[in-house]
């Protein structure tokens, strides 16, 4: 806003609501293309002209139906100086991940049940701006039988008709070779149901899990105060601590505080004197919002960073006391027998057994929280779906006191792992398989495409040979199928028989494009980056998690590659249980 104010923009308002009318001012409109956001804009014209002139953005390609709804209205027309697409359809969530601003419920709806031509259409249209905003023409990749197929082929063709306009250039073509061409992966939720459900422990996910968070916008005490506050790349201990685990926060806090303390002998003398005290309360600071409040008040110019230590010893200090216990249920408990069915190993490295898993659930299913009861069976139909038997859910359902409509839930799940677009209520297990070789089978998605994590080949004699993979946390056992794909396209490995190129498209290599390169992050990222080749678009309709965020900056740190993460919205697990209950 500050940076709007700069450029003389007196005032900022919605358009869908009431406005006082300015006439004699200007007016730019920064609106959706479509006949709806258009009517609007139009209303603002009849009768007496609400503004002078008028500078229309649209942010995306406006289709026939808005634009003639717009050539409707003469004394609109006649006041508009300005009139453009900039193709900015999207958000940027931080730097190297986007997501397209499109509810959950609605993705899911016509992703897997009502398959629409307008949607399809809206999704294709909004992943346009992405690749025109940042001169990038990707080779799309995608699964041939993947609800996203004809989203690519909608994309391919609309990047072929900018190209062929001539008014707009792309990384890897003559003249633009200074890195070469990207990749565009599209997958889509139903291929990895299981992420979602868990409670990941990277501070991140946990603070989006666990409080109430809207818009990155959390509420917290700050310095003795109650605070609305912006979650932003502009807070350093933010983006320090975001992808770590939760333990390591806390750590990491003390640390921090001890290191200001340290730097700044004003604070450390007023600490002696008996205003801040320190302890330790499960490894955390335990210093009293009080105190900080009179370190604020004595020493003013230390508020920022202080202010910054208490908002994130607050939300970690709460994410910490929820995990540890939640209306009398232990969340700890919950996440080790999420970690377990996900993984297919126990913490101690034992092949899971199902019999045992289910005992122990069993117990966390009595909680009164249905948000935690619903996740926990879903989690377990995701994973043991060719193993669990129709008598042991009906059991888990029992125990945990579901309703009918709880069950329709459960029921929906069963319906996208079945790879069915059916929501009329009928299970469909293990359904959407594909015969192997030996006569085994294995669900077709890109969580199981080089080893089934979630199926019974999780606890097969191949899977027990490797043993479970390596942890720092058993809390953390589990790494998002999605860091794997990520890595493999970073690197050039990922299966062409897997995900083969979207048709009408030359068959070129994106490694042998051009020679690689050395460059800076995009103009969103606030990182100083460098990066090798190409850039490499993951984009998953239905949404992606925190956890997947944390999993694509690990495989692009790791592989010296640029990765990024997009999606139709950022989803929290909340929201993926009421996409579920609307589809």
């Amino acid at each position: 806003m500050y940076d709007i104010m700069e450029e003389r923009v007196t005032l900022v308002e919605s358009l869908e609501k009431k406005r006082q009318p300015f006439p004699e001012m200007d007016v730019i409109y920064f609106v959706a293309p479509s006949a709806e956001s258009v009517s609007k804009v139009v209303e603002d014209f009849k009768g007496q002209a609400m503004y002078r002139n008028v500078h229309l953005f649209f942010l995306s390609r406006i289709d026939a139906a808005a634009m003639a709804v717009l050539q409707a209205s003469p004394k609109l027309v006649g006041c508009i100086k300005t009139f453009k697409e900039i193709n900015v359809d999207f958000r940027v969530a931080e730097p190297f991940v986007f997501h397209l601003d499109m509810p959950p419920a609605l993705a899911f709806r016509d992703l897997f049940v009502d398959s629409t031509t307008a949607f399809v259409q809206a999704l294709t249209a909004k992943l346009f701006t992405v690749c025109a905003s940042l001169h990038e023409c990707p080779l799309v990749r995608c699964r041939a039988d993947s609800p996203m197929e004809m989203v690519g082929m909608k994309l391919v063709g609309m990047l072929a008709e900018l190209k062929a306009s001539g008014a707009w250039w792309h990384y890897g073509m003559p003249g633009h070779q200074e890195r070469p061409a990207s990749v565009l992966l599209l997958l889509d939720r139903s291929e990895d149901l299981a992420s979602p459900l868990l409670h990941a422990c990277n501070y991140q996910s946990l603070v989006n899990d666990l409080l109430e968070v809207k818009d990155n916008v959390v509420s917290a005490d700050v310095n003795g105060k109650h605070s609305e506050v912006l979650l932003s790349q502009k807070d350093e201990l933010w983006v320090k601590f975001k992808h770590q685990h939760i333990a390591e926060v806390i750590d990491g806090l003390t640390a921090y505080l001890s290191d200001f303390k340290a730097r700044h002998k004003g604070v450390s003398a007023l600490n002696n004197k008996g205003a801040p005290s320190a302890g330790a309360d499960n490894g955390a600071v335990s210093q009293s919002v009080a105190d900080l409040g009179a370190v604020v008040k004595a020493m003013p110019e230390y508020q920022a960073q202080l202010a910054m230590y208490s908002l994130h010893n607050s939300l970690a200090t709460r994410c910490t006391k929820m995990l540890q216990a939640k209306d009398g249920s232990l969340l700890t408990q919950i996440n080790d027998v999420e970690q377990t069915l996900v993984t297919g190993y126990d913490q101690d490295g034992a092949a899971l057994k199902l019999s045992s898993v289910l005992e122990t659930m069993m117990d966390s299913l009595m909680t009164s929280d249905l948000s935690l009861k619903l996740r926990l069976t879903l989690l377990l139909v995701a994973t043991q779906r060719e193993k669990l038997k129709d008598a042991d859910l009906d059991r888990a359902c029992a125990m945990a006191g579901f309703t009918e409509e709880d069950k329709v839930v459960v029921t929906k799940l069963q319906s996208l792992i079945g790879g069915g677009s059916s929501s009329s209520g009928s299970p469909q297990t293990p359904g959407g398989q594909v015969e192997a070789a030996g006569g085994s089978t294995k669900k077709k998605g890109w969580g199981f495409t080089s080893k089934s994590i979630f199926g019974s080949s999780a606890t097969s004699a191949a899977a027990s040979s490797t043993g479970p993979e390596p942890f720092d946390y058993p809390s953390a056992r589990f790494t998002p199928p999605l860091k794997g794909i990520a890595n493999d396209l970073a690197n050039d490995k990922l299966s062409t028989t897997d995900f083969p190129m979207v048709p009408g498209q030359e068959n070129t290599s994106t490694a042998a494009a051009a020679p690689q390169s050395m460059r800076r992050a995009p103009g969103w990222s606030s990182k100083k980056a460098t990066f090798a080749g190409g850039r490499n678009f993951v984009f998953v309709a239905g949404g992606v998690t925190h956890s997947e965020l944390k999993a694509a900056a690990d495989v692009s740190a790791a592989t010296n590659k640029e990765v990024i993460l997009g999606g139709t919205s950022i989803l929290t697990p909340t929201e993926y249980l009421n996409a579920l209950r609307e589809m």
